[in-house]
């Protein structure tokens, strides 16, 4: 949860308090020009010292965003990598499934009688490809949303070099 880290500097809504992260968030920006919000940032920058949220951290903000941006992008190139594979080889299996008939009236000519069978041995290499893939696919998204649910008890910036690594291994 990386609004929390950016706006308390922790990614742990329990060890923040929900009653802090609930009244900064209730609160929209919109509301009497931000005069409201406002209120409530003052409020938690002089009660609960939260210097998050004061002017001088502005720029460490916006660094820990390049650092999210960072890693986002990191998971987003593998995600689409795997996706792009995986509409890839449901792309070749229709491809191959349409040119399975004609590999069959074609295997009826003397000199092409091994066409149906090289045909077939595609067209399943073709399935158990898609099976393979979605079968990553599958561990890859469980194994990065256990990484995730994990990010209470630990730093987010491990927590997504994780989930990187795990992208990136498969």
């Amino acid at each position: 949860q990386p609004w929390l880290l950016l706006q308390f500097g922790n990614s742990n809504a329990e060890e923040i308090g929900t009653d802090r992260v609930e009244a900064l968030v209730s609160v929209s920006p919109e509301d009497e020009d931000g005069k409201t919000r406002e209120e409530v940032v003052k409020t938690e920058i002089e009660d609960n010292d939260n210097n998050n949220l004061t002017i001088p951290q502005v720029v460490n903000r916006l660094g820990m965003v390049f650092f999210l941006l960072f890693f986002n992008l990191g998971i987003t190139i593998f995600v689409f990598l795997l996706t792009g594979m995986m509409l890839f080889s449901q792309i070749l299996f229709i491809i191959f499934a349409m040119f399975l008939p004609i590999s069959f009236l074609l295997s009826m000519i003397p000199s092409y009688e091994s066409m149906a069978k090289q045909a077939i041995v595609r067209v399943f290499n073709t399935i158990m490809t898609r099976a393979g893939i979605t079968l990553i696919v599958t561990v890859a998204f469980s194994i990065s949303s256990m990484f995730y649910n994990i990010s209470t008890d630990y730093p987010f910036f491990m927590v997504a070099f994780l989930q990187i690594v795990c992208f990136a291994g498969i």
